[in-house]
């Protein structure tokens, strides 16, 4: 961990010269890796070594679980360019470059249908759901808010 730490700090050490708080950007950087590195274990079927098992992923998986249960139904409800980006992108976890392809699409075009299906995914959730954050502004969960089950 502290090897890759050092060397995404030395191939981006210009940026961390020039920025205004350099400790928040190494913190950022160990963070970042720390998330990579268990994301590599999760995916090999290795468990992490020293990380209790009650700790939550960093990055709850929004294709399972309550996070698909609430966002399914308002994926399906985006506008079908939209709908179709952020299903093949943040869903199902491919590239945008590939969609763009597959489409016949320019890149920038695939990047703000990606981006506009968000914001309006976004906009549906605050809706729609109860939506619970953590200190850091991670949504912890999602539940259905006062428009009830049938919105989420």
């Amino acid at each position: 961990m502290l090897q890759d730490v050092f060397l995404r700090v030395t191939r981006n050490g210009e940026a961390l010269e020039t920025a205004r708080e350099p400790l928040a950007c190494l913190y950022t950087v160990a963070k970042s890796a720390m998330i990579d590195h268990l994301r590599r274990r999760k995916h090999r079927g290795v468990a992490a070594e020293g990380v209790p098992e009650d700790i939550p992923d960093p990055l709850p998986d929004i294709s399972s679980g309550e996070f698909a249960t609430c966002l399914v139904p308002l994926v399906r409800n985006l506008p079908d360019i939209y709908r179709d980006a952020v299903t093949f992108v943040d869903l199902d976890g491919g590239r945008q470059t590939d969609l763009a392809a597959a489409r016949g699409l320019s890149v920038s075009t695939v990047k703000s249908r990606v981006q506009r299906g968000r914001q309006q995914l976004r906009s549906a959730i605050l809706d729609c759901c109860q939506v619970e954050r953590d200190a850091l502004k991670n949504i912890t969960s999602l539940a259905p808010g006062a428009r009830g089950p049938d919105c989420c």
